[in-house]
């Protein structure tokens, strides 16, 4: 699954790159992007 977390203000390209690369767009509140952060078990790439 490829996930962005905690972006807000991203521009409409984002909706676009997400739907043709599979990922997720999701927001979460000032300061709580480490709540989604502790859920993650691994990471493959960071590109």
């Amino acid at each position: 699954m490829r996930l962005i977390v905690g972006k807000v203000g991203m521009d409409p390209g984002t909706e676009t790159g997400c739907r043709t690369h599979g990922a997720l767009h999701r927001i979460f509140p000032t300061g709580n992007a480490v709540i989604a952060a502790t859920a993650v078990e691994e990471v493959e790439d960071t590109q």
